[in-house]
């Protein structure tokens, strides 16, 4: 979507995607590689962290990859002059004691809240892709057929988007629809600096 609107799209991969993805430039790297990241965060307005390691024989792999991939990222961004910084966690966070998952979230949280950004944090129920087969059989049996609603509100997600959507400005937001900016903002009247989903 963001591809269709203009938007230049800068992602960083371990390896090269299976299939082409028009508008987007990979960046081969991995949440350690300080050159990498540091090209990822080049130019860029926002940073959508969303990279995560979530399943590991080594526990002590969740604090390297959630944390200090986190900070890592973090330093590219502040380094990189980026504004907004919006960090995908896990509703694990809120009980970290259930999983070294949780818990590596749930330290990393306060890197993003302390960093000195323009921060949102979204703590989506479950995360998964084209290969985790698992939580998709679980999205189709949970409910409505096809319906895959993980971050729980729809208007939630338009407000978090309208906040890195090309348009016009208004009070340093961009924003592509004023009438959906107007709704999100009073259901969540907190400007996006320390905005949690």
């Amino acid at each position: 979507a963001a591809a269709r609107q203009g938007v230049p799209l800068r992602a960083l991969t371990r390896r090269a995607p299976d299939s082409a993805h028009d508008g987007v430039e990979w960046v081969r790297g991995d949440l350690s590689d300080g050159p990498a990241l540091a090209e990822l965060a080049q130019g860029a307005d926002t940073v959508i962290h969303l990279a995560g390691l979530t399943n590991t024989p080594d526990p002590a792999q969740f604090a390297v990859a959630n944390v200090e991939g986190t900070a890592n990222v973090l330093q590219a961004a502040r380094e990189a002059g980026v504004r907004r910084f919006v960090f995908v966690s896990s509703l694990s966070a809120r009980e970290p004691k259930l999983s070294f998952y949780g818990a590596s979230k749930a330290l990393a949280e306060p890197l993003v809240e302390a960093s000195g950004l323009d921060w949102t944090i979204v703590r989506p129920p479950a995360v998964y892709g084209p290969r985790d087969v698992a939580h998709v059989a679980v999205g189709e049996a949970g409910g409505v057929a096809g319906r895959h609603d993980r971050l729980g509100n729809a208007a939630d997600a338009q407000f978090v988007l309208a906040g890195v959507s090309p348009g016009p400005q208004q009070d340093g937001v961009a924003v592509a629809d004023r009438e959906r900016e107007d709704a999100a903002t009073e259901r969540h009247p907190t400007r996006l600096k320390g905005c949690r989903l």
